[in-house]
This record gives structure tokens, C-alpha cells and sequence, in this order.
């Protein structure tokens, strides 16, 4: 009985205290190690369910590292922060473009034999090459799976790079490669056309035969992998990317974006010409101009084919570059951007931007330091109602108005 006693004296002088502590004790917070190896389990448990053979996670998993400067890489991608004058010149040098031209004859069987089996010109395969990996002289060197584990931890993406994760935990069970051979980018992307593990499992092609889909070490797969991909997602045989073109006086600047689209009939009349001056053709396909560095740069008239190339990167620079190295390739075009003169703005001002963009009421922008295609239709937006150039295109003078718009808001310095 003694011990009933002391138990109910004990419930009752403390179980109210008792309760307060356990309703306002802070909760312990885990190590980020420990938070790490709680998500590495649930992981392993999706990895199986999703049909990956315990022998292969269980593997994989234990040999997963987080690689912390993976992290910053993701906060600064060139594409965000370039100008597309340093971009385009980076990518597509006349060097480049002579090691290209050979490498075309190089493989030109397969090359033919592709392009009659997939509808993808060659000049295309040979430029996504030399822009992804240099013609496969650098492929990457992260671990991929540790640079997906690392992306997929991190909350930025992690939904779109825990799929990727997996996707490349099956790629290994399937055995293509090895944990340590499988690297790459450090997104992700591997191989010679640079892959992410989901387009490898849906697109990519044993064109050898040998067993294994090698886009590694192997031309023919590698090859056949792209142009496969570039197939399936509706890529057009008859019809080129796009073309440079000339704007007329007076061109509404505010029609120059991607989502106003029209034929190349409208654009014809409009006064639109090819580079070299002379007229379009009469043609009903469907086009759009975009100007990558605003009014005082280059324009383009890009069609359904730029679209597919923007599947496999989201960047219009990449695109264009795409385009525009397909076409050097054949002796097609050369940019002159000798005497363009572009600035850059940093994430900092990017950002800055936004929430000025915010303040004044021209749209919703996420404030991520991205000149995004949202980004930019809210600077077109204020330049039209500013009766500005509307090109959506950051110059100091539109800045410079967008800074004097908002200088009732709290943080007016962007600096130029």
C-alpha cells in the first residue's frame, strides 16, 4: 500500500508541473547529421517500394555523402547571372566551332544513320555536344549520387531532386555503371550529352548492343540517346531552330517574347527581315522574336524546333547558343556582338529588383534573385506603362526609372 501512497502523493503535487514541462519544454532539435540519416531511411524504404532490389539501396545507401559546396553551386548558376554576349562567346568559339566541323566528318555514318532513323540533323548532336561537355573532353566529376542526396536534402527543390535521386539509385541496380563511376555535373546531369537520371531512364538507347546504355564512354549510345530524346519530345526533321533576324523602326518591342507567337507571314509584313536584309519567306509555320540583350542587341525569330531545345535546358541563352553553334557548323550565320556592350546585374541587384517590381504592383515575383521569364515580363510590363522601350530588358535607364518609381520603399538602392 505504501507504494500506492507515494504514487498518488507523487501524481499529485506533480503531474500538473510535469505536464507544463512537457507542453513548453523546447523540442530537441536534431543534428543535421542525425536529420540526414532519419531521411536517408525513408529513403531507402521509397527506394524499395519503388521495386529497387535491397541489395542495391542498402549499397548505395551507406556510401552517401553530403557535399556542402554543392549548395552555393545551386544559389549560382551561370545562367542566372550572365549576359548573353559573355555567354554566347564562352560557348561558341571559332576554335569550338573548327573542332566541331571536323568531328562531324569524323562521324558522319553514324551520324547519317541517326538523322535517318531519329529525324534529327546531325549539325544539332555535334552542337549539344560541344556546348554540354566540350565533345565529351569534360564530363563532370561529382559523384552523382551524392550530388543528387545533397540537392534532394536541401528544401530549395527537393521534391524535383529526390525523383532524380532515385532515378539514378535504379540506374545503378539496372547496372549500367557503378556508384563510382557514375559522375558528373553537380546537378546531376552525367555522360557525354549530360543526362539527369530521369531522361537516361525514359530516353536513353543500347545503340551498341552490348548490353548496357553507356551515354559514358560510348559514342554511338550517347549519340543515339540525344537524338532519341529530341525524337520523342516532337522534334520537327523539316524545320530549323530559328534564325537572326532584323527589326524595323517602330517594331512594339512588347510583341518580342516567347509567348506571342505568330507566323512567319504576320512577322514578314510587320517588317521583319532576315539577317542579311533580305525578306522572309512566305511561310505560315508559327515563330516568336525574343531579344536577349534587349532592343540595342540581336533579335531572333525562333520556332517550335528552339522550343524542344529548351526542354533539354530552360535557359534561353543555352537555347540560342544551341541554335546559333548548329548553324556555325554549316557556315549558316555569324553573329556580329563585337560592339555590344552589356552589363551585368548581380543576384543581389536581381533581387532588389524584384521587390521593387513587388512594392509597385507589377506582379508576384518570387524575390530569388532569377532574371526569369516572370521577371521579365514584370519589367516589360512597367516599361510599358512608363512608355518605355518595352523589351523587358534591365538597361540602366529602366532601372534607374524603376529605382525613382519606388523610392517611397524602405531599401531604394540598386546599384548599377
Amino acid at each position: 500500500m505504501l507504494w500506492k501512497i507515494l504514487f498518488m502523493n507523487f501524481s499529485q503535487k506533480n503531474i500538473f508541473v510535469t505536464f507544463l514541462f512537457i507542453l513548453f519544454i523546447p523540442s530537441i532539435t536534431l543534428s543535421k547529421e542525425e536529420n540526414f540519416n532519419l531521411w536517408l531511411n525513408k529513403l531507402k524504404d521509397e527506394a524499395i517500394e519503388k521495386g529497387i532490389s535491397k541489395e542495391t539501396v542498402i549499397k548505395t545507401i551507406n556510401k552517401i555523402e553530403i557535399l556542402p559546396n554543392i549548395i552555393n553551386k545551386d544559389r549560382q548558376q551561370p545562367e542566372f547571372i550572365d549576359n548573353f554576349s559573355d555567354y554566347i562567346t564562352r560557348n561558341v568559339s571559332n576554335r569550338k566551332v573548327r573542332i566541331g566541323k571536323n568531328l562531324l566528318k569524323d562521324h558522319k555514318n553514324l551520324l547519317n544513320r541517326l538523322e535517318k532513323q531519329f529525324g534529327v540533323p546531325e549539325r544539332y548532336l555535334i552542337a549539344f555536344w560541344g556546348i554540354e561537355t566540350n565533345f565529351g573532353s569534360y564530363t563532370g566529376n561529382y559523384l552523382v549520387v551524392n550530388s543528387l542526396a545533397t540537392l534532394a536534402f536541401d528544401p530549395r527543390r527537393r521534391n524535383f531532386f529526390r525523383n532524380e535521386l532515385l532515378g539514378a539509385i535504379k540506374i545503378l541496380d539496372q547496372k549500367h555503371t557503378s556508384f563510382d563511376k557514375y559522375k558528373g555535373s553537380w546537378a546531376g546531369a552525367s555522360g557525354q550529352m549530360q543526362f539527369m537520371p530521369s531522361t537516361f531512364l525514359e530516353y536513353a538507347i543500347d545503340y551498341s548492343n552490348d548490353g548496357k546504355k553507356d551515354i559514358w564512354t560510348n559514342l554511338p549510345d550517347s549519340f543515339a540517346s540525344a537524338a532519341n530524346y529530341l525524337s520523342q519530345i516532337g522534334w520537327e526533321k523539316d524545320y530549323i531552330w530559328g534564325r537572326e533576324v532584323k527589326l524595323p523602326k517602330g517594331f512594339d518591342y512588347f510583341d518580342a517574347q516567347l509567348g506571342t507567337s505568330k507566323s512567319v507571314n504576320h512577322w514578314r509584313i510587320k517588317g521583319v527581315k532576315k539577317a542579311n536584309n533580305t525578306s522572309l519567306p512566305e511561310s505560315t509555320i508559327m515563330g516568336s522574336i525574343i531579344l536577349p540583350s534587349g532592343k540595342d542587341g540581336p533579335a531572333f525569330l525562333v520556332y517550335k524546333n528552339f522550343e524542344k531545345i529548351m526542354q533539354w535546358n530552360r535557359s534561353i541563352f543555352y537555347s540560342l547558343t544551341v541554335g546559333y553553334f548548329s548553324d556555325r557548323l554549316i557556315n549558316i550565320s555569324q553573329l556580329d556582338i563585337s560592339s555590344l556592350k552589356e552589363r551585368k546585374l548581380s543576384i543581389k541587384k536581381i533581387l532588389e529588383l524584384q521587390k521593387k517590381l513587388n512594392f509597385l504592383g507589377y506582379g508576384n515575383l518570387n524575390e530569388d534573385g532569377i532574371m526569369g521569364t516572370n521577371t521579365k515580363h514584370a519589367i516589360r510590363l512597367f516599361q510599358r506603362q512608363n512608355k518605355l522601350s518595352a523589351d523587358g530588358y534591365a538597361d540602366k535607364k529602366t532601372v534607374d526609372f524603376i529605382k525613382l518609381s519606388s523610392k517611397s520603399y524602405i531599401n531604394t538602392n540598386i546599384e548599377y
